[in-house]
């Protein structure tokens, strides 16, 4: 199907979300913790990642979603206000709908 997604939790805790062709669709961090810089450089375009540094948010990101269109949904744990930011597939900033 192209439905089926597969699931690996690696020992380090974190988790990753395939399709059925391989391709990666989630990347999450374990709990009270974030996505390492050099996650973040293989799985963003590199706009995205200069842009999270520029924020001050880089060390912040705890899970990051790879839409059907090739946006890339990037969630920011902020202890009490956490939130999303969207990427298009270029890593320019978008707008969330």
């Amino acid at each position: 199907h192209e439905h089926s997604r597969f699931s690996v939790e690696l020992r380090n805790g974190y988790e990753m979300e395939f399709d059925s062709a391989g391709k990666l669709l989630e990347v999450d961090s374990p709990d009270r913790n974030n996505l390492t810089q050099g996650i973040l450089n293989d799985v963003l375009p590199a706009k995205a990642v200069n842009h999270l540094r520029e924020k001050g948010v880089l060390k912040q990101v705890d899970d990051v979603k790879i839409l059907r269109n090739g946006n890339y949904l990037v969630g920011i744990d902020k202890m009490v206000n956490d939130y999303t930011i969207r990427f298009d597939n270029n890593g320019e900033l978008s707008k969330l709908k």
